[in-house]
């Protein structure tokens, strides 16, 4: 490789960090109300299928989930629900949450499964997809997308993705959501998907 490659690549591999650089300090620092107004006008993410996101986060995070929102709401697609899952304690909740989130106290802590199992007991569609993700990320901007494309171009598959998966509530075996089960793992959630699984 002669030297002029090399400097091709270097130059190449700056670009992409310089922009990704530039769309992590625009998450942080950038007015959610513009993203919103935005998200409200984009297509949606299926017209065939109900689209959910799921997450969960905790006490002391939950003020500061605005690059992880914004993120959300800097897609290519809008989806039908966002869903924010916590327990029934005392939150410091951000008013403009309101305007991006529909907010659900669980009354039983899930452990790692707060961020999909209470989607189960509220999703009456059996075929919805149901986008369980970190909030602890940023997600590019066409992660939605693709995660919903890939659904329903593998409609019988279940992925799972780095800190958290996309599944449908048809996938599990009703054993998942049992009242006795008192630490709910992600190998015990993992083990009552009752179809294909691929690890993204």
């Amino acid at each position: 490789m002669n030297k002029s490659n090399i400097t091709l690549i270097i130059i190449t591999i700056l670009l992409i960090f310089i922009l990704l650089q530039y769309r992590c300090m625009c998450l942080k620092f950038n007015s959610p109300n513009k993203l919103i107004l935005n998200y409200c006008n984009l297509p949606c993410a299926s017209l065939t299928h109900r689209v959910v996101i799921n997450f969960t986060t905790t006490q002391e995070k939950i003020q500061s989930l605005k690059p992880f929102l914004n993120s959300i709401l800097d897609q290519t697609v809008k989806v039908d629900q966002i869903a924010l899952n916590i327990l029934p304690k005392k939150y410091n909740i951000p008013e403009w949450y309101n305007d991006v989130l529909n907010i659900f106290r669980s009354g039983k802590d899930y452990g790692p499964g707060m961020n999909i199992l209470p989607a189960l007991t509220r999703e009456g569609e059996t075929d919805t997809i149901i986008i369980s993700i970190s909030s602890d990320k940023l997600y590019e901007k066409t992660f939605i997308e693709n995660m919903v494309n890939a659904s329903i171009d593998n409609p019988n598959t279940a992925f799972i993705i780095d800190g958290g998966m996309i599944v449908k509530p048809a996938f599990f075996d009703p054993s998942v959501l049992d009242p006795n089960i008192e630490i709910y793992s992600k190998d015990f959630i993992y083990s009552k998907i009752r179809t294909n699984k691929q690890f993204i």
